[in-house]
């Protein structure tokens, strides 16, 4: 008999040790991971940050955009009331223009046609007036030659 309390203590001892090293095992596995737990932890948070960043440079951007396009659209309107403005003044104008058009074709409806001023004869009146004036100015007269020395002879 006494070897089975020997074999019950030896069993009961290696499943005590065994017990311990699942224990340890566990213990270090449960370590690798929570570290791996914890780089991923790390690595969201910096990828979080990253994407915070960025969102606020796109808002940033947003609003940099808002405000152009805001000044686009008041720029745009001053545009379309100097148009509308313009177009106003244009059709005054016309109508101002047809008024003056009729008032013309009134006035020579009651005048006749214009009688247009005799410039043939301006023309060939200041055309004599120039010929005259060259004809008044003395001709130039060419230069006067020297004579030429005669040449020495040689001695």
């Amino acid at each position: 008999m006494t070897t089975r309390p020997a074999v019950l203590t030896c069993t009961l001892g290696a499943l005590a040790l065994s017990g311990w090293r699942a224990l340890v095992y566990s213990g270090r596995s449960s370590a690798a991971v929570e570290n791996e737990l914890i780089g991923q932890v790390g690595r969201a948070e910096a990828e979080r940050d990253q994407l915070l960043a960025e969102r606020a440079r796109l808002q940033e951007d947003v609003r940099a955009l808002q405000e152009r396009l805001a000044a686009a659209r008041d720029e745009q309107s001053r545009t379309v009331r100097a148009r509308d403005q313009a177009k106003a003044e244009l059709a005054t104008a016309q109508q101002q223009l047809a008024k003056r058009r009729e008032l013309a074709k009134e006035r020579v409806a009651q005048l006749g046609p214009p009688t247009p001023p005799a410039a043939p004869a301006r023309v060939a009146e200041r055309t004599k007036e120039r010929v005259a004036q060259a004809d008044s100015v003395p001709p130039l007269l060419p230069p006067a030659r020297i004579p030429e020395r005669p040449k020495e002879r040689a001695r």
